[in-house]
C-alpha cells in the first residue's frame, strides 16, 4: 500500500496519497515506532502532508519520528 500512495503522490493527487499513506501508518504502527516500517510510513506522510501546505502537521510528525529513533 506505501507503493501505491507514492505512486499517487507522483501523479499529483495528494489527498488520496494522505489517505493511503495514513491506512498504512495504521497498520505498521502496530510493529512499535521505532521499527523502519512506521519510520517510513511517517517519513511518507511528512513529505506528502509539506507538499499540501500542512507544514505544522508535518513538523509534528517529523520531530515525533525524531524523538523514537533517539530513545
Amino acid at each position: 500500500m506505501g507503493d501505491l500512495a507514492i505512486i499517487l503522490y507522483d501523479c499529483g493527487q495528494l489527498d488520496e496519497a494522505e489517505k493511503v499513506e495514513r491506512e498504512v501508518l495504521d497498520l505498521v504502527f502496530d510493529f512499535g515506532r521505532r521499527h523502519p516500517s512506521t519510520i517510513k510510513a511517517m517519513c511518507n506522510l511528512a513529505i506528502i502532508l509539506r507538499e499540501q501546505g500542512k507544514i505544522e502537521e508535518a513538523a509534528m510528525i517529523e520531530q515525533e519520528m525524531r524523538a523514537s529513533q533517539s530513545t
